[in-house]
């Protein structure tokens, strides 16, 4: 599994884009984007860490640990996220684009992902901070 990622023509058009039209841009990072995401389809699991106890027993050779979310390192952590994001943008009334999977647009304001990182183009700051706010409460 993999995260698609933008792709670079779609960036340097949305630049020139944004200058021609006036277009304001923000790059936003999502921080910890990646345990956000739950982990579904798919159980892991890892050994406890030695020294590490359960409060019943004086050993760990019997238990390990379950991940309910996504961690970095894992193969699908960034597909997870990245199926988050989506999930979160569309239900914000945004349209995925046919030609470019990463590039979301709706009425005037345009959103481009690269993995955990988000840029979006709008005539004023003030829809952009309005989407970023919604977005966090989504995502």
């Amino acid at each position: 599994m993999y995260s698609p990622v933008g792709q670079w023509s779609t960036v340097r058009m949305l630049l020139l884009l944004s200058q021609l039209k006036g277009y304001k841009s923000r790059q936003v990072d999502c921080v910890q984007a990646f345990p956000q995401a739950p982990l579904e389809d798919e159980e892991v699991f890892m050994d406890i860490h030695s020294g590490f106890y359960h409060k019943d027993s004086k050993s760990t050779n019997n238990y390990v640990l379950r991940f309910k979310k996504n961690l970095y390192g894992l193969k699908q952590a960034s597909y997870n996220w990245s199926e988050l994001l989506k999930a979160g943008l569309l239900k914000q009334g945004f349209k995925q684009s046919w030609v470019d999977p990463c590039l979301y647009i709706k009425n005037n304001i345009i959103c481009v992902v690269y993995v955990d990182d988000t840029v979006f183009f709008a005539p004023d700051d003030s829809i952009i901070d309005k989407v970023h706010s919604n977005q966090m409460v989504l995502t």
